[in-house]
């Protein structure tokens, strides 16, 4: 997946082009941006200044650049590392002729190839089957008689012009026009009487093009007398497919799915397929050419259906490439987990950070104040369902009539509900889509699901409350989305439900966003896209549970702080800010100002709402010690008369009040010309200054530290006192920002503080942040985040937390509300910042470049001298040494009687990163019998996973498993691994989970099912089917089954397969399933900086579908009957030697196939693994063959391995081999010579150290060397208690006692061989967890030779301790591990 580590927005249009932006490229390389956020860049409408009125889809805005120029962008940021994300608009298109597909509906209607693109309802009654055209500033009557609207011909086309827009005639009414004239000239009558033999309009404008000068000018006087005559014109204009319209009309019909409210912007029926094809063809083609890497998707509420349409963009533009989707989230509303994207641009941080950084406590005093002073008392709640109602029934009362037609589709089916009028209806209707809390809900299927189902029935309540009139039918609707209906109707009534869904947002973004945070002047701070005029502040722990949300949910979705949409700049919202934290302040300036400037009114214009509003916006807007110039003024004045007109109160778009707009300009010019008020005003900045930069500081470290790509709105990186479009959209002085950029490099870091209200520590900080950004990108993508907390006397104005991934740490401590308090006389008194136990000694200032040691604390008093914030990143830890445990998945707890790779395996991994541990090592992960005790090295398949491990509690996460039906199989207090239990539980939840995966509609992991088959399908078919074999005949080894089977006979194999198919692929979703919830454990380990050590038998099982798939490969005789088999020789603890029962290779048919058995192999195992422990390594140089038959090991023969050749192999087809050499036993001089030509490290055991040879034994501390792992023991050998107590010689124990100077017990044992094995100058030192726990014999999980009893021992989970961890820490950092 493509992270785009960070974006940087850019609004393109015709004044700021490819051209231009080519010439900053460099300045936003040398800033540190690493992805480009672009505008819509295709063909839009003449002048757009945003590209969100797109009328060509399939090519470059002409205005903008080229196809060639985007290629040469392409080519350039490539070469810098950078990429590009764009912004597409799906939902809609301009309604303007020049959109070709539009202009083709205009004038052939239903008849276009275009019809079924555009969402228009033909059926309405209202519109006798034509399109409504609402673009006449007057009724059409009235537009005729004024000759506003014309009949005009130029170059073959005949157009209806209105003020320069020319809408295409259809073809017949063209012909009626040239025949209307009797005296026709010969040329033109022989050209119509060919015409009308033909069906396409493209002749008819062809040849009328090819007329000569005279015959053109007789066109042309033919449409001018239709222009002289008032019938004639309307005639013509009655005879299109379309209806003009005045523009007024659609506040109370409408036949065309619009954006909001805006005429001019016509929606797509992108849920048809063909549509969406077409529409995205070209981004497609962008895409395949890497010209694309990322994708914002605008308006993704709009769509009929949200989710489909984001699956097919995802197939479209495939697993790698990074899409967002712009989705406002209402207070409570959670991003919809099942999209398949990576989030949404980030309008949610914006309005966490903003709260986090207004002071909750003043909420009530600035609520008491705005009472007083704009004498509003309304709750905000109702006054957000009047606005809702105001834009329904004034401004889409068209929309509202046509849901109640399609309501009215479906039948009634309670008696006695059909007698209630259609305007109840309506109204109920009506009230459902004003009382929606949220933008929409995304069910596609019906009845809905429980969850949106409840929240339907809170809504349909309130319906009820708010007016009891409406209680029967609010209660019918709420059965017809909740309960089941027959099929016929459940469509009819989902379809309903989807178009309902589609105007719920319009209502909430005009009724909220375009009205209510125009007139509801508590805080403007709060009002804003993605936050809410009701919010007044979050706490730090509400900020905190925000960001862990974030990162487990959505770590690359958007950090954004001001966007194209925001309602003012991030840097007022910052100032603004500083009131919450002075309230008191801040009521007694307003109260002075309303006084003093009483005489700037006139006839109390503006009234104290919006006087209010201007006072805030002055303070949040004027820049620093800036004296306001004629182009602030004007700024202010296009602010001003948008505000009011979107509130609606005084005036508005469609009917402005002249008296009180300039009434109110008046007030606020008479305010920037006054000495007295503006000497007034830049008291009070002043005042704030210090603390509204370090407000704009932490917005922007806590944008960049945060979980989520941050972005930067362009030109941000300096103050951004924009305020709502267009202003936000002003050209951006890239010249001024590039030479500050070059100006901080020579600044110190105290310089720069010195002089803070220029802005260029907002720049120094953001490029500062970008570059650490692009440093450690998966720290900030997969990193987990980590509240710290604060103690001392100014805990509570500190937000700081950790950002930690793979042993990689950073910091960031960010004040809050500091104009609140005197900290740059005072200090910071004895407030700190705890670290966690496990965080690093040693760490640099990101800031300073300063390095410091910090052990439990960072004193701020310490640390924070000239700006109140600070980011630490910690210091790489030694690569060199690390240490680790040994554990197997089954010795983990787990109530299903084995350990799992779910909760309690992630609670370990969680563990080892506490500990400081790099390495979880673990046996083989593959398949067991029962046969075979359930041994790992004792596999039935070298390449399966082992499905006893997995996970049901994740498969209740995952929902293919409810937790009552796992309920019935926990159990507490299992201390021993149960194999028969635990086969029994697994078998029977499994079982269901299948099952209930296969029967899921729209089963997202279905693909990812059908994936992984034909990506394992080289063994993944074979185990399968000898899974379903075993199973068939009991479990019977595969030499015992009919010979057909044993064989592989073709026919008999096809007709297994064939009957049994279910079983079959049961066994590949075992396998998928093992595989995904391995993945994500490894994932988690990698997150927390853990390697997992995995161990490769070096044989596998007779009874193996390795040997009877590939007989070929081992050593059998003609019967395929073992004739070779593997084991060691006579020892001092085996007088008999060992007998494995496993076949020996055959080697020369390895070597002749390239070993392509082992390669394979392998690979699989590095998909597992992070290193691999070649178990036997010393069976690659020689091993101990025994013919079939014999009792035991004596009388077999040493054979040569495969020695080097097989390891050129695997490190030819896989470069690196990261191989751990199992050399212990009976090793020669050429197994160690062999290990060290590929510098595979060996093993040291403690335990072996002791003996007679200590003094050169290779196992004694001193003797070790870097290039090796020391343990204590392993899984083969005893506890380091039971050793000591049961199988130490009088001779070890009293080398013991030399070697560490003291006698060693029971009690000191753990202290002294943990820290000999950690002081090792080995790499790696490892113990198993049962040495670390201080454990007897009694825990040993594997006694060699001893066929019961063997890989049963778990451990408890209340042993994994903090105590322990603690230790392991201790030993880590003492031994620099």
């Amino acid at each position: 997946m493509f992270n785009p580590v960070s974006t940087y927005r850019i609004q393109f249009h015709k004044d700021f082009n490819f051209k231009n932006f080519m010439e900053i490229i460099p300045y936003l390389h040398e800033l540190g941006v690493v992805t480009i956020y672009a505008s819509p860049i295709f063909e839009a409408t003449k002048g757009s200044m945003h590209g969100y009125d797109v009328i060509n889809p399939h090519r470059i805005n002409p205005e903008i650049g080229t196809l060639e120029e985007l290629q040469a962008i392409r080519s350039k940021l490539k070469s810098f590392g950078m990429n590009w994300l764009q912004d597409i608009v799906p939902n809609h298109m301009a309604f303007d002729p020049g959109n070709p597909w539009l202009a083709d509906v205009l004038e052939k209607g239903q008849s276009s190839d275009y019809v079924s693109f555009f969402d228009i309802d033909w059926e309405n009654p209202a519109f006798d089957g034509k399109l409504m055209v609402p673009f006449l500033g007057e009724p059409l009557d009235e537009a005729i008689n004024s000759n506003t609207i014309q009949i005009k011909y130029a170059a073959g086309n005949f157009t209806i012009d209105y003020l320069g827009q020319g809408y295409p005639l259809n073809q017949e009414s063209v012909l009626k026009i040239l025949e209307s004239e009797n005296a026709k000239p010969v040329e033109l009558v022989r050209l119509l009487s060919d015409i009308n033999s033909r069906d396409s309009v493209k002749p008819l404008g062809n040849a009328l093009r090819e007329l000569n000068n005279d015959l053109q000018a007789y066109v042309e006087s033919v449409a001018a007398k239709i222009n002289l005559d008032p019938e004639k014109l309307r005639k013509v204009i009655e005879q299109q497919h379309y209806l003009l319209s005045f523009w007024q009309d659609t506040d109370h019909k409408i036949n065309y799915r619009r954006f909001f409210t805006v005429n001019g912007l016509i929606c797509l029926n992108i849920q048809d397929e063909n549509v969406f094809d077409t529409y995205h063809s070209f981004l497609k083609t962008l895409l395949e050419h890497d010209l694309i890497q990322g994708l914002r998707v605008d308006h993704i509420d709009g769509l009929f259906d949200p989710t489909t349409y984001l699956e097919r963009l995802r197939a479209l533009a495939g697993d790698q490439v990074y899409i967002v989707v712009e989705k406002i989230l209402e207070q409570g509303e959670q991003f919809p987990q099942h999209w398949p994207v990576q989030g949404n641009t980030g309008y949610d941080f914006l309005g966490v950070v903003n709260n986090l950084l207004t002071e909750t406590r003043s909420k009530k005093l600035f609520t008491d104040f705005y009472k007083s002073f704009a004498t509003d008392r309304k709750p905000v709640s109702r006054s957000i369902i009047e606005k809702k109602s105001d834009i329904l029934y004034r401004h889409m009362a068209g929309e509202l009539d046509n849901l109640y037609r399609l309501f009215s589709k479906i039948p009634i089916t309670h008696q006695n509900l059909q007698n209630i009028k259609e305007e109840k209806w309506k109204a109920t209707i009506g009230a459902f889509l004003i009382h929606c809390p949220v933008y929409r809900y995304y069910s596609n299927q019906f009845p809905l699901h429980f969850a949106e189902a409840e929240l339907l029935k809170g809504i349909f309540r309130q319906v009820a409350a708010a007016n009891p009139e409406l209680e029967k039918p609010a209660f019918y609707l709420n059965e017809l989305f909740t309960a089941v209906h027959p099929i016929k109707a459940q469509a009819d009534i989902s379809f309903f439900f989807q178009r309902c869904m589609q105007f719920t947002g319009p209502l909430m973004a005009k009724g909220v966003e375009d009205t209510l945070m125009y007139t509801y002047d508590r805080f403007i701070g709060h009002n804003e896209v993605g936050d809410s005029p009701e919010e007044f502040g979050i706490n730090i722990k509400q900020f905190h549970a925000c960001m862990i949300e974030r990162q487990g949910g959505w770590p690359l979705s958007m950090n954004g702080t001001a966007t194209h949409d925001t309602k003012r700049g991030e840097d007022v919202r910052a100032r603004l800010n500083v009131l919450t934290d002075i309230p008191e302040k801040w009521v007694e300036q307003v109260n002075a100002w309303q006084i003093a400037n009483q005489q700037y009114k006139t006839g109390n214009i503006p009234d104290s709402n919006d006087e209010y509003l201007i006072y805030q916006t002055l303070v949040g807007f004027i820049g620093l010690n800036n004296e306001p110039d004629d182009q602030t003024v004007t700024r202010l004045e296009e602010y001003l008369t948008k505000a009011l007109r979107e509130a609606k109160l005084h005036t508005q778009w469609a009917e402005p009040d002249e008296q009180y707009e300039q009434g109110t300009l008046l007030f606020a010019r008479k305010l920037l010309g006054s000495a007295e008020f503006l000497k007034s005003l830049r008291k009070f900045q002043h005042t704030i200054s210090d603390a509204f930069i370090n407000n704009s500081l932490t917005q922007v470290l806590l944008k960049f530290t945060s979980p989520g790509v941050p972005d930067t709105y362009q030109g941000c990186e300096l103050w951004d006192f924009s305020l709502v479009d267009p202003d936000n959209r002003r050209p951006v002085d890239y010249e001024l920002r590039s030479s500050s950029l070059r100006k901080i490099k020579s600044f110190k870091y105290e310089a720069l503080c010195q002089n803070k209200e220029n802005g260029l520590l907002k720049l120094w900080l953001t490029q500062k942040l970008l570059a650490e950004r692009k440093r450690n990108p998966s720290l900030f993508n997969l990193g987990s985040y980590i509240p710290l907390q604060v103690e001392g006397r100014f805990k509570s104005h500190f937000v700081a937390f950790a950002r930690v991934y793979q042993r990689q740490w950073i910091i960031s401590i960010s004040a809050l509300h500091t104009a609140a308090i005197s900290w740059e006389d005072e200090g910071w008194a004895d407030t700190k910042v705890m670290l966690p136990p496990d965080a690093p000694l040693q760490w640099t200032s990101v800031l300073t470049n300063e390095k410091v040691l910090l052990d439990t604390a960072i004193a701020l008093n310490e640390n924070l001298q000239t700006l109140p914030l600070l980011l630490l990143r910690s210091e790489p830890a030694s690569e060199k040494r690390g240490a680790g445990i040994i554990l197997h998945i089954t010795s983990l707890p787990s109530p299903y009687s084995i350990g799992d790779m779910g909760p309690e395996a992630r609670r370990f991994v969680k563990f080892l990163g506490h500990s400081h541990q790099r390495y979880w090592q673990l046996l083989p992960v593959n398949a067991t019998s029962q046969a075979s005790g359930n041994s790992p090295y004792s596999s039935i398949a070298s390449m399966a996973g082992n499905t006893l491990l997995i996970s049901p509690d994740d498969l209740v996460n995952d929902g293919w498993l409810t937790a009552e039906e796992t309920a019935k199989f926990r159990r507490s207090g299992n201390s021993m691994v149960n194999y028969d239990r635990a086969a029994m539980i697994k078998n029977e939840l499994l079982n269901l989970a299948y099952t209930r995966f296969n029967r899921t509609k729209d089963n997202p992991l279905q693909k990812q099912f059908e994936d992984f088959k034909v990506r394992e399908r080289a063994w993944l078919h074979d185990f399968a089917l000898f899974e379903s074999i075993k199973q068939r005949y009991n479990d019977s080894p595969w030499y015992e089954w009919p010979d057909e089977l044993k064989y592989r006979k073709k026919k008999a194999i096809e007709l297994f397969q064939g009957q049994h198919v279910h079983e079959i692929d049961h066994s590949k979703w075992r396998q998928f399933i093992f595989f995904r919830q391995w993945q994500a454990l490894k994932l988690l380990g990698h997150q927390t900086g853990l390697k997992f050590i995995g161990d490769l038998p070096f044989y596998v099982s007779y009874d193996s579908v390795d040997v009877w798939s590939h007989p070929e490969l081992f050593k059998l005789d003609q019967d395929e009957n073992l004739a070779g088999v593997a084991g060691v020789p006579p020892d001092y603890f085996n007088a008999g030697g060992q007998l494995w029962n496993m076949p020996v290779y055959k080697w020369p048919e390895h070597r002749a196939t390239g070993y392509a058995w082992w390669l394979a192999r392998i690979k699989k195992n590095m998909e597992f693994f992070d290193l691999i422990r070649l178990d036997h390594f010393r069976g690659f140089q020689r091993f101990w063959e025994v013919p079939a038959g014999e009792k035991n090991a004596i009388h077999g023969t040493w054979k040569f391995g495969p020695g080097a050749k097989i390891f050129q192999a695997l490190k030819k087809a896989l470069g690196d081999i990261p191989f751990i050499a199992e050399d212990l036993g009976d090793i020669d001089q050429h197994v160690y010579e062999l290990r060290d030509e590929y510098a595979f490290p060996g093993m040291n055991i403690l335990q072996y150290a002791f003996g007679r040879d200590m003094p050169v034994s290779v196992h004694a501390p001193h003797n070790h060397v870097l290039n090796s792992i020391t343990y204590t023991g392993t899984h083969d050998n005893n506890t380091l208690l039971g050793w000591l107590k049961n199988d130490a010689t009088a001779e070890e124990r009293r080398h013991l006692n030399d070697y560490f100077r003291t006698k060693v017990t029971r009690r000191n044992i753990k202290r002294l061989m943990l820290e000999t094995c950690y002081a090792s100058v080995a790499a790696v030192a490892i113990s198993p967890l049962q040495d670390i726990l201080g454990l007897d014999e009694k825990s040993r999980i594997n006694v060699p030779a001893s066929k019961t009893g063997n890989w049963r021992w778990r451990v408890a989970s209340d042993m994994l301790s903090d105590q322990t961890a603690a230790l392991l820490r201790l030993l880590a950092k003492k031994y620099n591990r």
